[in-house]
């Protein structure tokens, strides 16, 4: 494990083993089978809850069955939960501090104290709940992103040549938990929008790539119809599954990936695809710089750049990338995760445009962890223009 990797999976899991204390002994208070398990039972049930994600994973990484399934199954239901448990919790706490020095509780509230308590926690679970079933169909609708990238008013030139569709689709996260039927709905909805290049943004995979029916699944992937090119970079999710494994089961099924490589489409524009930075953890190497990337591009073609994480947005700005694609934050995927994102990149999500440069971070397809969406919607963008320099 890389130094780097370990520095970051200590600060996870510090932080999700305190926010699972925090649930538990608040959760404890108000359970209602305390006299029937006892305190050591109870313990047993949420400690199993909490840790079956991770019980899930080192099983499934070993030898995938129906029992990593099941395992990762109630893992990943507990990390959606668990989010929205710990914020409504520490609201009410928040609540009775602010009440035990400024007291506006009304007095029926005080004198029914055990009450009050119980109802708290039945409508707290009940939202909860709520919230990931609906979150669980939320994210198996998808939404699709429709962006004009024409230049036709400021090149009448351009009005000569027929448009071309660029459809781009990332954060697919295929494993233990990315369904085939997700999959085949996906391959179904990119060919029903007949892209000319299609574009895999990154963490097309989750897991260790033999978490994946590489036949069935492969077969699926290599039914995605673009007479140009579909073409995909690597993620972060590609590292943690093995990346040459995973470049030559995407190769293998008549993907072109590109690592810190570029190609031109039909003399229309640069396709560049920017490895990840994970590749530092991988080999202790780092990504070339955009500018050596396009040393040997024609300048008078425009440039479309994708790489998956979003932080090198200004970095893209500053060599003049005509179009800038990237993917990887999920737009928190659960709100209000989503309000962190924010604060650490330039463009989280969306659409936005920098000078000459257009910018689109998508949301992502599939999820990672949680199989639901709250606040955030599952994407497939579809980029439609002539991709000629203005």
């Amino acid at each position: 494990m890389k130094p780097s990797f370990f520095v970051f999976f200590s600060i996870f899991l510090s932080l999700y083993s305190l926010i699972n204390f925090y649930i538990g002994c608040r959760a404890w208070r108000v359970f209602p089978f305390k006299k029937i398990v006892g305190r050591k039972g109870f313990i047993l049930l949420f400690g199993f809850v909490a840790l079956a994600f991770f019980l899930g994973r080192f099983l499934a990484e070993r030898s995938p069955s129906w029992i990593s399934t099941a395992f990762l199954g109630v893992g990943v239901f507990w990390l959606g939960a668990m989010v929205h448990l710990f914020l409504l919790i520490l609201l009410v706490d928040a609540l009775r501090i602010l009440n035990h020095f400024f007291p506006f509780f009304p007095a029926g509230m005080v004198s029914h104290r055990e009450t009050v308590k119980n109802v708290t926690a039945g409508v707290i679970f009940f939202v909860v709940m709520t919230t990931q079933i609906f979150g669980f169909f939320h994210a198996r609708h998808t939404k699709i992103i429709h962006l004009n990238q024409d230049t036709t008013q400021q090149n009448p030139s351009s009005l000569n040549l027929p448009p071309i569709t660029l459809v781009f689709v990332s954060d697919i996260h295929l494993g233990s938990i990315g369904r085939k039927d997700s999959l085949r709905k996906m391959v179904d909805e990119v060919n029903n929008l007949k892209p000319d290049v299609l574009v895999l943004g990154g963490d097309i995979f989750d897991g260790r790539t033999k978490e994946v029916d590489t036949e069935r699944w492969g077969n699926l992937l290599e039914s995605l119809h673009a007479p140009l090119g579909v073409f995909a970079v690597v993620g972060n999710h590609e590292y943690y599954a093995g990346v040459d494994q995973s470049i030559a089961l995407l190769q293998q099924h008549g993907v072109t990936v590109l690592r810190d490589q570029s190609v031109t489409v039909e003399n229309r524009f640069t396709l560049v695809g920017a490895d990840d930075k994970s590749l530092k953890w991988d080999s202790g190497e780092t990504p070339k710089p955009f500018k050596d990337l396009l040393l040997n591009s024609d300048k008078n073609l425009p440039i479309v750049l994708v790489c998956h994480n979003p932080d090198r947005v200004q970095e893209a700005v500053a060599v003049g990338v005509d179009l800038f694609l990237a993917g990887h934050t999920h737009q928190g995927q659960i709100w209000p995760i989503g309000l962190i994102n924010e604060l650490i990149y330039d463009v989280s999500h969306g659409h936005r445009l920098f000078g000459p440069t257009t910018v689109y971070v998508s949301s992502g397809y599939g999820t990672w962890g949680p199989p639901v969406r709250v606040g955030t919607n599952s994407e497939i963008v579809k980029i439609r223009g002539r991709f000629l320099k203005n």
